[in-house]
C-alpha cells in the first residue's frame, strides 16, 4: 500500500501558498497608493499563483488517484479474504453435519441475529427457528449462541478441532 500523506501534505502547502499570494496580491492592489508596486510585478505575483494553483492541483489529483487505486487493492484483497473465510466456515459446517437451513441458522446466530429476526429473515415460525437452533448447538456440542461463536471461532483459529 502506498503512502499518500507527502501528496495531501504538498497539496495544503501549495493551495496554502496559492491563498497567501492571492491574498498578499489583494492587499497590495486595494493599496496601490500606499505600495506603489509596479504592475510588472504584480503579474509576477499572479504567474506565481498559476504556478502554486496547478501544482496543488496536480498533486491533489496524485493522492486521489493513489487513493482510489489503493482502494480498490483492499477491495479485492477483502473480497478473497470473505471467499476464504466462507469456505472454512463452510467447512466447520460439515464437519458438525448440518443441514443447509441449520447452516444458514447457524451462520445469522453468529452474526448475532436474535431468534425473532432469524425468524424474520427467513419467513419461519419462531418454534421452527428454534428448533433449528437446537439441533446446530447439539451437532456443535455447545448449549448457547456465545458458546457456538466461541467454537466457530476457537476452529477458525486453530485452538480446537
Amino acid at each position: 500500500m502506498t503512502d499518500n500523506r507527502l501528496w495531501i501534505f504538498l497539496t495544503i502547502v501549495f493551495s496554502t501558498t496559492l491563498c497567501l499570494l492571492a491574498t498578499l496580491e489583494f492587499v497590495v492592489m486595494i493599496n496601490d497608493t500606499t505600495f506603489k508596486v509596479d504592475w510588472k510585478y504584480i503579474e509576477y505575483l499572479e504567474i506565481v499563483e498559476v504556478v502554486f494553483a496547478v501544482l496543488g492541483f496536480f498533486c491533489g489529483m496524485v493522492a486521489t488517484i493513489r487513493y482510489y487505486r489503493d482502494n480498490s487493492r483492499l477491495q479485492r484483497r477483502m473480497g478473497n479474504v470473505q471467499k476464504k473465510f466462507d469456505t472454512l466456515v463452510e467447512d466447520i459446517f460439515r464437519d458438525w453435519q448440518l443441514t443447509e437451513a441449520e447452516g444458514e441458522i447457524a451462520l445469522l446466530l453468529i452474526k448475532g441475529f436474535s431468534i425473532a429476526e432469524i425468524s424474520s429473515i427467513r419467513e419461519k415460525s419462531e418454534g421452527t427457528v428454534k428448533n433449528q437452533c437446537s439441533a446446530v448447538y447439539r451437532k456443535a456440542g455447545v448449549g448457547s449462541k456465545q458458546q457456538l461463536v466461541s467454537n466457530v471461532l476457537d476452529t477458525l483459529i486453530g485452538q480446537k478441532s
